[in-house]
């Protein structure tokens, strides 16, 4: 249903070029992992909805960058997955960003999200917005 919801609000924006299958999927800015359900070339199109929106939103000129350091999506199927790569506090979230750098450089994008309890996708354009 939010990938529906989300697709139809992106609907001007440019169809990016997704490689993969339900469970794994690449596009030039993203590498996501899902369980199939909700299906990886989805979140995939949506994640690169997002950063089209929120570069549009915020940048005066936003360029097309590719970035450097693609952003890593895990979507959880069960909160036990989710809650052993996000740790402590991880039950009161449905979603999780972390950046990391090295050398005034990005070196880590990654966003987890769970998919158990009808939460979906939910989170991801709050988390976006960090990454």
């Amino acid at each position: 249903m939010w990938s529906a919801v989300l697709l139809f609000t992106f609907a001007a924006v440019p169809v990016p070029m997704v490689q993969g299958t339900a469970q794994e999927a690449f596009t030039e800015n993203f590498r996501v992992t899902a369980p199939g359900n909700p299906d990886a070339r989805t979140v995939a199109k949506l994640c690169e909805a997002w950063r089209t929106h929120l570069r549009a939103t915020w940048c005066p000129k936003p360029e097309v960058l590719v970035w450097t350091t693609k952003c890593d999506i895990v979507v959880h199927a069960t909160k036990s997955s989710y809650a052993a790569a996000v740790g402590r506090g991880a039950e009161r979230t449905a979603g999780s960003s972390l950046i990391d750098f090295k050398d005034k450089q990005v070196s880590l994008r990654r966003i987890d999200l769970l998919a158990e309890g009808g939460r979906g996708l939910a989170a991801l354009p709050h988390e976006m917005t960090h990454v």
